[in-house]
């Protein structure tokens, strides 16, 4: 059966129809179209069929990417912010991943049937001490507390337990952030070096980050190079420095 492909885009909303065409091409294409940079890293020959009527670029690659990882760096465009970098990585065979690049909100329930713990004595416990929360004023400052929660977790290594510490990025003090960042990085679980990745590139404060560089120092993995490369961009010089002497 022959190969067939068309593509409209128009102001970031994506049409995309393929029959029999290969998924780093169609990356490829959009890429171009779009004006990003694309960073692939694997084997991504998968022949793709699918149809992709008027959506926005971002939901259409995370669409297309399935199984995969990806990574959508924004930057600004004039008033706007637009797509400027894409990256996308293999998912690793030794694990079955779900993709989690947005990080939801924690499933403490989950959690707890894992560890049982006298801290957790209800569903919303973390989240009330994390910082995770829509209302700002609810926000404890039990620094204490949050890092034994996250030190817990961290013991368990389950890609649930990896989630559930993510949540505590939002909180205001970087002190706690980076301590879920040391963390993370004595966690083998894949989606802990997807969350450091998230730190680095998204961490208002250097320490922060700088204990992300840190801690991705140590993994051998395809994508903690990456985040690393990335960091060797950083407005920081000690980040920089950091990330520098890593690869």
């Amino acid at each position: 059966m022959g190969a067939e492909f068309s593509l409209d885009y128009n102001k970031s909303i994506l049409t995309l129809k393929t029959k029999n065409f290969p998924l780093e091409k169609i990356l490829k294409k959009i890429s171009e179209k779009a004006d990003f940079r694309l960073k692939l890293n694997g084997q991504f020959s998968k022949i793709v069929s699918i149809e992709i009527i008027n959506k926005p670029v971002e939901a259409a690659l995370r669409r297309l990417a399935g199984e995969h990882h990806i990574i959508v760096l924004f930057g600004k465009d004039g008033n706007k912010e637009a797509i400027k970098e894409v990256w996308v990585y293999q998912k690793s065979k030794s694990q079955n991943l779900a993709r989690n690049d947005n990080i939801p909100e924690a499933d403490v329930d989950l959690i707890k049937e894992s560890s049982p713990s006298e801290n957790s004595k209800n569903s919303n416990d973390f989240n009330k001490y994390s910082g995770y929360t829509d209302n700002t004023n609810t926000i404890a400052t039990d620094s204490a507390l949050i890092e034994a929660k996250i030190a817990e977790l961290a013991l368990i290594g389950t890609e649930e337990a990896v989630t559930t510490i993510a949540s505590t990025l939002g909180h205001r003090n970087p002190k706690v952030r980076k301590f879920v960042a040391e963390q993370l990085g004595q966690m083998e679980h894949e989606q802990a070096i997807l969350t450091l990745g998230q730190i680095l590139l998204g961490d208002s404060d250097a320490t922060v980050r700088l204990a992300a560089v840190e801690a991705l120092a140590n993994k051998s993995n395809e994508a903690a190079k990456m985040f690393l490369e990335a960091a060797t961009k950083d407005n920081n010089r000690r980040v920089q420095k950091a990330a520098q002497d890593a690869l």
